[in-house]
Formats: C-alpha cells, structure tokens, sequence
C-alpha cells in the first residue's frame, strides 16, 4: 500500500516525501487441529501414532517434536491452543495480503507385523491480512511403502491476528 504524500504545491521542485507511519499486522500461523479421518481397520479407539511437520519453506514446525510420535485416535484429535504448535510469525502491512503455502508431512509410526511407517504429503493455503481469524483444513492420504492406501489424517492451520506495529 502506497504511502500517502506531502505535496508542497504547484511548480514545486523534486518528488512528493512520504509522510505518516502505517501500522502493520503479525499475524501468527500455528496448527489448529490434528485429526484421524480414517484408516484400515481404524475404529474410534484405535491409536495412531503420529508426528507433523507444517513449513512454508523458510520456517517449520513438528509435533510433537522432530523424531518422536504421539498418540491420536478418531474420537480423541489433537486440538492446540494459544502459542501450542506455532508455525511462524509474519507481518502484513494494512490494507495488503500474503498468501503463505505450508508443505505438509506426515508419518505414522508402524510397529505392527508389517513394522512399515505409512507417509502423507500435501499443503495448505492461507491467505493471511490485517484482522485476519482463519482456520483452514486439509485431509492428507496416507500410503505405506508399496503405495497402497494406508488412511487419511487431517491436518488443520490457524492464521490470527497477534498486534500491530508501526511501520
């Protein structure tokens, strides 16, 4: 957004001088929710033991942490609140957007007969500006190694307005 200009009059000499301060939002992306949306021989109370990773290329965050796994099942997701599972901060100056593509992993952890992590990949797309409250969803597949189709989690991101500075 252009800032507005000082103009000294007609026949003035030089460009118009930026003047006055315009405040930008930080906004900030975190997981939302973690949910089993189905699996092979998946009832309500069978676990899953998951670990998500969300970047936009230059940030990433996992959960539970690099390396290790938590526990999720049907009628019990993941839900996160407050700075839990924070992605990253970003600034969007007042009246402009950022749309921000998040890269999506996930693996869950096998230690059945076969002993084989099933894997899902996909992203997310948000749209992020000044007084923005969203939360936006996506159902990742899941396939083990030979390719055949393990399941189905879903990963949701939330984009909130955190403050404002000058800028």
């Amino acid at each position: 957004m252009a800032r507005p200009l000082l103009s000294i009059g007609p026949g003035a000499i030089g460009p118009p001088i930026a003047v006055g301060k315009y405040m930008k939002s930080k906004i900030r992306v975190s997981f939302d929710k973690i949910e089993v949306v189905e699996g092979r021989g998946l009832g309500d109370t069978k676990t899953l033991e998951l670990n998500v990773a969300a970047g936009d290329g230059t940030v990433t965050s996992t959960w539970p942490a690099p390396g290790s796994f938590s526990s999720v099942t049907k009628s019990q997701p993941r839900v996160f609140t407050g700075h839990e599972g924070m992605i990253g901060v970003y600034s969007v100056e007042e009246g402009d957007s950022l749309t921000k593509r998040f890269g999506v992993n996930i693996i869950e952890h096998d230690t059945g007969a076969n002993g084989q992590d099933d894997q899902g990949v996909g992203h997310i797309t948000l749209e992020l500006s000044d007084g923005v409250s969203i939360v936006v969803g996506k159902a990742i597949k899941l396939y083990n190694r030979a390719g055949t189709y393990a399941g189905k989690v879903k990963v949701s991101l939330r984009a909130e307005e955190i403050g404002t500075v000058n800028s």
